[in-house]
């Protein structure tokens, strides 16, 4: 099995944020999808200063022993632990022909969450226009058939990172081969 590096692709979120598309052909089979946020380490470094900053706050408020303070900051505290959480640094497709999709999202703390699609149940793959935040933009998606069309019609993909319309044309033209074979 030798493993092949097709494409290297530098880009922007949508949210101004730098990554990387690295797409690589494991074997004739196989395609690994990988989309980088290359600035995870800065943001990642934010968070820990507004919590530690928080944390500070929090202690301090107990020296005024104001309840409604102590819990406004408990709440700002918890807030800002998740979102510092909910960080990606990276989202991998691995497409197997014939058989399906993986779909794994990397968190901040090392936590990951993977989704297997088989081909059976997917209808087609599309780029859907969204509005988020009074600002159009666009998402990648699969739609399902079958049993998951009941619980899941729509399926997004890569949209915790939310790459531009450049990266999802690229990473639709590739799933569109397999997704036309089944």
């Amino acid at each position: 099995m030798t493993t092949q590096n097709i494409r290297n692709y530098l880009s922007q979120s949508v949210s101004g944020d730098d990554i990387q598309l690295d797409i690589t052909e494991l074997d004739l089979n196989t395609t690994e999808i990988v989309i980088s946020n290359l600035n995870f380490k800065t943001n990642r470094s934010t968070g820990i200063k507004l919590l530690s900053l928080s944390a500070l706050l929090l202690g301090g408020s107990l020296i005024f022993q104001s309840i409604i303070l102590y819990a406004a900051l408990i709440v700002f505290l918890s807030i800002r632990f998740y979102c510092f959480t909910c960080l990606v640094q990276s989202e991998k497709l691995t497409v197997t022909k014939d058989f399906g999709v993986q779909l794994l999202t990397t968190y901040t703390l090392g936590r990951t969450r993977s989704l297997f699609i088989q081909f059976a149940h997917i209808h087609d793959v599309v780029i859907q226009e969204v509005i988020q935040n009074l600002k159009v933009t666009f998402m990648l998606a699969f739609l399902t058939k079958g049993s998951w069309f009941e619980k899941r019609p729509i399926i997004p993909i890569v949209n915790t990172i939310n790459p531009r319309l450049d990266v999802l044309k690229i990473v639709y033209n590739i799933l569109r081969k397999y997704v036309g074979r089944s």
